[in-house]
């Protein structure tokens, strides 16, 4: 089958490894490849060199290799689920990246440039995001580290209705994913003091706290509700 695949092929493609000849070959999540294919990737690294399937062609590759895993790889060695050679052969040098929630300062940059993204991808006008939302993912804890961060902001561009992303209503629905080491983080009373501060810093002033927050007056007057905040008639001007 796969030779006559080639047989009929109208046009030659090029693999990965020969794309990235002169350059870098980012292989992300590395200690989820098949243990036959790190073999195979160990030769092509070792000897420089590729054949490319249905060719009897070798092709020489000057690459830079990066490799990304968030597993503990010399466990999975023990395991017998990862060749050391191959493991000793990419491991020239290392970086640690913490997690995210261990660098909440790295929040903001990737916010920003991930409303960016999203706004080019999906043909849409670059969104505000307030410092309250920024606030509120800073003391998220994130499981799923910057990929669920991104998830948050996109999830953010399908279910805002107006030119502010409404984040805190996205990473609500998350709560539920935390593992028992996250429980300490209570979104809810997090959202509650959050509000409640909006309330003063906007003298109790229902719409300039609507602004604040980057939510709609009538979401605003749903979460009060929500968490039990009243306004004194005397004190809401309107």
């Amino acid at each position: 089958m796969i030779k006559k695949h080639f047989t009929d092929a109208k046009e030659d493609r090029k693999g990965y490894f020969e794309l990235a000849h002169g350059g870098t070959l980012f292989l992300d999540e590395v200690a989820d490849m098949p243990i036959t294919l790190q073999g195979k990737l160990l030769r092509a690294v070792e000897e420089r060199q590729i054949k490319p399937v249905g060719s009897d062609k070798i092709s020489n590759i000057d690459i830079r290799l990066i490799c990304a895993t968030n597993k503990n790889i010399e466990k999975l060695i023990v395991e017998g689920k990862f060749r050391q050679d191959f493991y000793h052969r990419i491991n020239t040098l290392t970086i640690q990246i913490p997690p995210l929630r261990e660098r909440p300062e790295d929040i903001k940059p990737l916010v920003e440039y991930f409303i960016k993204y999203f706004a080019i991808k999906k043909n849409r006008p670059l969104p505000e995001v307030t410092a309250v939302e920024i606030q509120i993912l800073e003391k998220y804890p994130f499981p799923g580290n910057v990929r669920e961060l991104r998830n948050i902001i996109e999830r953010a561009f399908l279910v805002s209705r107006n030119n502010r992303l409404q984040i805190s209503e996205c990473i609500g629905s998350l709560e539920n994913k935390m593992n028992s080491k996250e429980k300490n983080f209570n979104l809810v009373e997090n959202e509650r003091k959050l509000i409640g501060e909006a309330l003063k810093k906007a003298n109790f002033h229902q719409q300039r706290t609507a602004d604040l927050l980057g939510i709609s007056r009538d979401s605003l007057i749903r979460k009060m509700k929500k968490y039990n905040l009243f306004i004194s008639k005397n004190l809401n001007s309107e």
